[in-house]
């Protein structure tokens, strides 16, 4: 059975080292014209206490927990990520599913407009970019899973955790 295709963003699911999650009330500024998602990744926009939706590009701060129209002021909070976050995401299926021999390896995310009516992220992993650099946005943790989530076919839903933070340095894939 083909799984279902519903991106989602990055749903913060678990910490590697048992530790504390830290959550930071930060500002998306009215001037930005951009709707940010509930789940989408943010990066700092000018001081420490304003936000934007991040691109692949930029170094992640965090996950926004709450999404907000675009050229809107609002409050976030947003889960700070580090290196022990995982957190789960669709791949997009473009060119077909990674597979579970991409597990361990790097991939970036695109960054899609948030669903206007429910706010939620859209943003979904590349799938046609999984390799071992380092540069690339996320580390492909595993195929998530769920007895409905089939890494072999697209749209496969992934742990994953964040390769380029503003917290932590970048880590090759194996």
């Amino acid at each position: 059975m083909a799984n279902v295709d519903n991106p989602h963003g990055f749903w913060p699911i678990a910490r590697t080292d048992g530790g504390q999650d830290y959550v930071k009330i930060m500002t998306k500024l009215a001037a930005y014209g951009t709707a940010v998602g509930l789940f989408d990744p943010v990066v700092y926009a000018g001081t420490q206490n304003n936000l934007e939706r991040g691109a692949n590009a930029a170094r992640v701060f965090g996950i926004s927990l709450r999404g907000s129209a675009a050229s809107t002021l609002a409050t976030h909070p947003v889960l700070v990520l580090d290196n022990a976050v995982i957190a789960e995401a669709q791949e997009d299926g473009v060119g077909g599913a990674m597979g579970v021999d991409a597990e361990q390896t790097n991939a970036d995310f695109i960054v899609a407009a948030a669903n206007s009516t429910t706010l939620i992220s859209q943003v979904e992993i590349d799938s046609s970019t999984a390799a071992t650099t380092n540069t690339l946005g996320l580390k492909l943790f595993k195929v998530a899973p769920y007895p409905d989530n089939d890494g072999a076919l697209t749209n496969a839903r992934w742990f994953v955790k964040f390769n380029n933070l503003t917290t932590a340095d970048q880590a090759a894939g194996v």
